[in-house]
């Protein structure tokens, strides 16, 4: 593995809200960091002289003690709140730390570029303390971003937004890091259950199916790369060896995943209920049962379906309707069982082309024989 930006170049955010809460997942949107830039060109090289002197950052220290880990998540993922594939990558702590203060440290040398602190805007539970995010400036089109972190050093508190229920964060002075340097901490069981790292290159372009849809309107998904790809590879393997789902380690899965999860004519990655793109990657959109976007993404542990209705939908490994939702390439129909002897209902797909699929959902009643042709379902889009 090693370093892989120039081989992410033939395969092909700074918004920093999500990260996994206690209950699943914060009420943040991935798009919600907003950045308000002054119109300025901040991600030029560091003393450094035109485009030929760039380099790939290389990350030299560990941003947080492996040891400490108990899991990461792979790019690719949905977001708790069912409506999209995230380009962070989140981190959880072992629970033998309790509510410790986890030391997040650069992992190369950087500026600070944007930062926000927030409360989310909900009511705050027993013992939760506001975020902050912050986005550093690697030089030559690098961005390297943290979410949820409960404390930061003095130098960098000094310069943060004043306390907001938005997490919009907004351009900060500039400050330089050095490599291994402390930025802040994580604090476990104070909000949230993970904070997150997100490593964004304007060198890289991801593609998508209908890449208008994510161009148009605008999606932090575009440039997001692994992270853990800029580090050495004993390094990197460090983390990807941590690789797991929401339920905890995979043994075996240490691929940092991809946000490009969609898969030609099968029913796995991102659906819309737009044909036409009339919205952002980000904006939902709902009518009925149905909700758009709708991520149909595998974690290792569950297939999650977004909302489809008004929560995620889960089906683990074990339920008898499990099916790859890469191996969907007609119809498929998923029985929702949260407990073995608690049926609520099913989701039935069918693919009609490689941009094109039909959704049905009921509340009720176990998988039908076929498809119900007869109505009630939705047509969905790449």
């Amino acid at each position: 593995m090693g370093l892989k930006i120039l081989a992410l170049l033939a395969v092909s955010v700074l918004i920093l809200t999500s990260g996994c809460t206690n209950q699943e997942d914060s009420l943040d949107d991935e798009q919600n960091f907003t950045q308000q830039d002054d119109g300025t060109d901040d991600t030029t090289p560091k003393n450094q002289d035109g485009p030929e002197a760039c380099e790939t950052p290389v990350f030299t220290h560990y941003f947080v003690d492996p040891g400490k880990i108990s899991h990461v998540q792979p790019l690719g993922v949905v977001h708790g709140s069912g409506k999209i594939i995230v380009g962070r990558s989140y981190v959880s702590i072992k629970d033998e730390y309790g509510s410790e203060k986890i030391p997040v440290y650069m992992p190369t040398s950087g500026d600070t570029y944007f930062g926000s602190y927030y409360t989310g805007g909900s009511e705050p539970g027993e013992g939760s303390l506001p975020d902050y995010a912050i986005t550093f400036n690697l030089g030559c089109g690098y961005r390297l971003s943290f979410s949820h972190l409960k404390e930061i050093v003095p130098k960098i508190s000094e310069i943060m937004p004043e306390l907001s229920s938005s997490s919009a964060g907004i351009q900060i002075e500039r400050i330089e890091m050095e490599a291994g340097e402390l930025i802040g901490y994580f604090i476990p069981n104070a909000g949230v259950a993970s904070f997150d790292i997100i490593v964004e290159s304007d060198d890289v372009t991801n593609q998508f199916p209908n890449q208008e849809r994510y161009e148009k309107f605008g999606s932090n998904l575009l440039h997001v790369i692994c992270p853990y790809d800029l580090y050495s590879e004993d390094m990197e393997n460090e983390y990807l060896n941590l690789m797991g789902g929401a339920e905890g380690r995979i043994p075996g899965a240490n691929d940092c995943g991809t946000v490009m999860r969609d898969t030609p004519g099968a029913i796995e990655g991102m659906w819309f209920l737009d044909e036409v793109p009339v919205r952002g990657v980000h904006d939902t959109d709902k009518q009925g049962l149905y909700g758009s976007p709708m991520p149909i993404v595998d974690d290792g542990y569950r297939l999650t379906i977004g909302i489809i209705d008004e929560n995620n939908i889960w089906i683990y490994h074990d339920n008898p309707t499990y099916k790859d939702p890469a191996e969907v390439t007609y119809s498929h129909c998923y029985q929702i069982m949260p407990t073995p002897d608690d049926e609520e209902g099913y989701v039935y797909f069918q693919v009609v082309s490689d941009m094109e699929m039909k959704a049905f959902r009921s509340e009720t009643g176990s998988c039908p024989e076929s498809f119900p042709e007869d109505g009630g379902w939705k047509s969905y889009y790449r």
